[in-house]
């Protein structure tokens, strides 16, 4: 608007200049014509200059506008790219975080577990330790309770050996008795005396047995 008012006023001064001379001849007309192409050829170059320069104009401020625009736009983008890292950083966090307390869980629970497995291989070693000094323990008795039971079977032995060489003297002391008293009809006081001495030595000898016994 400003550059048309700006060509607007020297079209009006010449159209001014002309209406002040009314009354001249056909000759000055004709020498004014000429003088006004040339003003309107000058006002459409002025006119040429003055629209190419408001394009560039236009121009240039629409080039210093994108180019703020795009300073602001990758400002903007700059900051959501420094929003959205800190945003993964923070994930990050809580994700390492969350690793570390599972990580941290899962070392608490196996060392709970090795615990309790150190602490049943303890009771399992103490009990080990207790059945050895228990079957130590009836090792010996064992082995005492067999030299007892030895030492009972050889004095048995011997007792049953000393009973029967007795029962065998006992037998060879009636057998000899039985033939110094002959037969029925040849007791006389002298096979009598010897039978009674030879049954008070057999009940001595009973009574004898009857006391080891005891």
């Amino acid at each position: 608007a400003v550059l048309q008012h700006d060509m607007e006023e020297p079209a009006q001064a010449a159209d001014g200049r002309q209406g002040a001379d009314p009354g001249a001849g056909g000759a000055s007309h004709l020498h004014v014509r000429p003088a006004r192409g040339v003003e309107v050829r000058e006002l459409q170059r002025q006119l040429d200059h003055s629209l190419k320069l408001e394009e560039f104009l236009r121009t240039k401020g629409t080039v210093r506008l994108t180019a703020a625009d795009a300073k602001a736009e990758a400002k903007r983008l700059e900051q959501q790219e420094a929003e959205m890292r800190a945003y993964n950083n923070y994930v990050n966090i809580l994700d390492a975080i969350r690793e570390f307390t599972r990580r941290e869980e899962e070392n608490y629970a196996l060392f709970n577990y090795i615990n309790e497995v150190c602490s049943e291989l303890k009771n399992l070693s103490d009990n080990v330790s207790t059945l050895s000094v228990n079957i130590d323990e009836e090792n010996v008795k064992h082995q005492a309770k067999l030299h007892q039971q030895q030492d009972t079977i050889e004095s048995l032995t011997a007792t049953l050996e000393e009973k029967t060489a007795r029962s065998a003297a006992a037998g060879d002391l009636a057998r000899r008795s039985a033939h110094l008293l002959g037969k029925a009809f040849e007791i006389n006081v002298t096979n009598a005396r010897l039978y009674i001495k030879s049954l008070e030595k057999k009940i001595v000898e009973i009574v004898d047995i009857l006391k080891i016994d005891e």
